[in-house]
């Protein structure tokens, strides 16, 4: 019997798209994660098991810096009104760093919190008393640049806290009257309520005693006026001051005498502003009842009739006399006249 043998296949290459046999695969899966690994090293990722990278010296510091600064500003906010002056100091600290460093964060916390010190009763009195004032006060009208626009919540809470003060200080205390005319001085000139407060709040003490008036010629409160009437020029504060000029100076010429002669210059100040407000009649009157006090209570300071005189006081008196006539307010032009006539001329003058 014959067998027949059939021919086998010839074995076929494998084609381009075919499966790759299993030891195939596994050396293109070896290759694909040495890749990844590679990879992972070059962007600085730990794979492969390698050592995680540490964080640099710079973003470390800058972490803690960040850091501290959260809890400088926590601490800011929890800031009360009334703290106290240890609280304060810190507070000024953080403000004076804040300024110097540049840091928006810390100004900006530094200054709410000084605001809210100072629109506390017991709080203001104790800045006052720490002799921060000024520190803020230096401050006031900065550009933005410099860090004005936050500066000015500071400075517009000391105000506004100092507005209240002078608003409810009493008169019977005349212990007060120094840190009136501090305030005066330092704020009267940044903020005009401090300035009509501080001038409403003297009224109140020369009303009160005598010895006020002079207690405050003593320690300059002309000049001081003299200054707020260089930043505020409107009639109606202008008035108020020479009313409280006329309180205040309505005493013996050895009593004030010297005092206005050191502050001469205030005569001119007051006479150019009735001068640039010739129908505003309550600063007329105002200022020439003062001028006609000064003129004959302190005649014998010479020097002060003659700047009375040399402003051109005389041709105040006329126009306000004869605007009183035309509108018909002739008991005012005659009372006026009564007062002020001779306060102007010769008569009244020493002889030698």
């Amino acid at each position: 019997m014959h067998v027949a043998y059939l021919p086998m296949a010839p074995k076929k290459s494998p084609k381009s798209g075919s499966s790759p046999s299993p030891g195939g695969r596994a050396s293109i899966k070896s290759a694909a994660t040495a890749k990844s690994m590679a990879l992972s090293r070059d962007k600085g990722g730990g794979g492969g098991g390698g050592p995680a990278p540490t964080a640099t010296k710079s973003e470390k510091k800058k972490k803690e810096v960040s850091g501290e600064m959260l809890a400088d500003i926590e601490y800011l906010k929890n800031v009360k009104g009334d703290a106290i002056e240890k609280d304060l100091r810190k507070v000024v600290s953080f403000f004076a760093a804040g300024r110097e460093r540049k840091s928006k964060e810390i100004l900006g916390a530094s200054c709410d919190a000084i605001a809210r010190i100072c629109l506390d009763g017991v709080g203001f009195v104790r800045f006052v008393e720490a002799d921060q004032v000024e520190t803020i006060a230096a401050v006031a009208g900065e550009p933005s640049e410099a860090g004005g626009k936050y500066s000015a919540i500071a400075v517009d809470g000391l105000c506004r806290g100092a507005t209240a003060w002078l608003e409810n200080v009493d008169p019977v205390d005349f212990s007060e009257l120094s840190r009136l005319l501090y305030l005066a001085l330092w704020l009267g000139g940044i903020d005009e309520d401090v300035a009509v407060a501080a001038v409403d709040a003297m009224m109140r003490f020369t009303r009160h005693r005598a010895e006020h008036a002079m207690g405050m010629l003593q320690a300059g409160v002309l000049n001081v006026l003299h200054r707020l009437l260089g930043v505020h020029r409107g009639p109606e504060f202008v008035s108020e001051v020479c009313v409280l000029l006329y309180l205040l100076c309505d005493m013996p010429v050895e009593a004030a005498g010297e005092h206005v002669l050191e502050e001469l210059g205030l005569i001119k100040t007051i006479i150019d502003f009735m001068k640039g407000a010739p129908l505003n009649l309550r600063l007329q009157v105002a200022g020439l009842r003062l001028l006609a006090l000064w003129a004959t209570r302190l005649r014998t300071q010479e020097e002060i009739p003659e700047a009375i005189d040399k402003a051109g006081a005389k041709k105040l008196l006329e126009g306000a006399v004869e605007k009183l006539s035309s509108g018909g307010f002739e008991h005012a032009a005659t009372w006026l006249t009564c007062i002020a006539q001779r306060a102007f001329t010769d008569g009244l003058k020493l002889e030698d």
